[in-house]
């Protein structure tokens, strides 16, 4: 592997970004799942 490069090759570099993209997707997911555990109670509350 050369200095200037990230990757050894085409494949680890594509591996990389997958893993990074299912990453970013649970971490969304996440988010969303907080969000509503916080305010889907206020909501029954008010709507209840």
């Amino acid at each position: 592997m050369r200095a200037d490069e990230n990757f050894c090759d085409e494949l680890c570099e594509s591996k990389y970004k997958s893993a990074q993209r299912k990453q970013q997707i649970m971490f969304i997911i996440f988010i969303i799942i907080m969000g509503l555990i916080l305010i889907l109670p206020s909501i029954l509350r008010t709507n209840g």
